[in-house]
């Protein structure tokens, strides 16, 4: 629709949700200059400390390993004291062997996995994931489960020392 002047006139929900977008992107941007935030995927960021660097590098070789469904790779990208929590459940289990009990038997026992980021953030030791986790029970491409969760992952040493899952 053009209006009198000659201007081509949005519709009101899309004047609506670009002005939504713009609040968006201006708080995150206030954020980041405030230091509250390093790193949003998605978006340019200021380049990442190396601490921040190592986090990343660890849970997206973490996130690879998981896709693959190789217990060996995944429980290499955690600390031997691992806590793995749920919001607000608290501690679910702590240590490797635990980690390796549970995992390995979800990827002896699921076709396919397949966990991606959605919206990442990450300051120092701490990377904050949004992430979309799928499986396959009864055939290999054939998601049959879907579940979003944030996942907040704490780096010690290089591993990953504690998650916490919230629902």
């Amino acid at each position: 629709m053009v209006n009198k002047r000659g201007v081509l006139m949005l519709s009101k929900h899309v004047f609506i949700a670009k002005k939504y977008v713009t609040k968006l992107i201006s708080r995150v941007m206030i954020c980041m200059s405030l230091g509250l935030v390093s790193y949003v995927q998605g978006v340019e960021m200021p380049q990442l400390s190396e601490e921040e660097q190592v986090t990343v590098q660890i849970v997206d070789l973490q996130l690879q390993a998981y896709n693959n469904q190789n217990i060996t790779a995944f429980a290499a990208t955690y600390h031997d004291d691992v806590e793995i929590h749920a919001f607000p459940g608290g501690l679910q289990y702590q240590g490797k062997d635990e980690l390796i009990k549970h995992y390995g038997k979800k990827f002896a026992e699921l076709k396919c996995l397949n966990a991606s980021s959605l919206t990442r953030m990450v300051q120092g030791r701490f990377l904050v994931d949004h992430e979309l986790a799928q499986s396959c029970s009864k055939k290999a491409g054939e998601v049959d489960q879907s579940i979003k969760v944030i996942a907040a992952y704490e780096i010690v040493d290089g591993l990953i020392k504690r998650v916490t899952f919230m629902r």
